[in-house]
């Protein structure tokens, strides 16, 4: 299975839940889209293959299952956690490394509303006439 190298950051916030990833929602939809083998675009696709994404990396890694983000206090400002954010990637990415491979699951899982919606897509561009889905 091929794979493709991560930064921590994406890899983290696929194992936590929490949005760790430099890139943002990119970064987590580029590396679930990469596990999973297909485009995962909407949060129903990712919410549906979170779980065995974050089981795919934790065998993978099995250091993962020790890194876990910490509650922040509610007390924290916008900018006090997004320091808190930075500082808790940088420390993983000290201990463990930047960036890892990552590969892709054996079975291809459904990707939820993107499924469906590849399906319906590829339904109307076969359809002839006016009104055929």
């Amino acid at each position: 299975m091929p794979e493709k190298t991560f930064h921590i950051s994406d890899i983290l916030s696929v194992t936590t839940g929490a949005l760790l990833s430099e890139s943002g929602m990119d970064g987590v939809q580029n590396i679930m889209s990469h596990i999973v083998g297909g485009q995962v675009i909407s949060m129903i696709g990712m919410a549906a293959n979170a779980e065995k994404a974050q089981q795919f990396l934790e065998e993978s890694m099995p250091w993962l299952k020790d890194v876990n983000f910490p509650d922040l206090p509610e007390s924290l400002n916008r900018e006090e956690r997004i320091a808190a954010v930075q500082n808790f990637v940088q420390a993983a990415a000290d201990k463990y490394g930047a960036y890892h491979q990552v590969g892709q699951l054996a079975v291809k899982p459904d990707l939820g509303a993107e499924a469906d919606r590849a399906y319906f897509e590829k339904r109307r561009k076969n359809a002839r006439g006016p009104g055929r889905i």
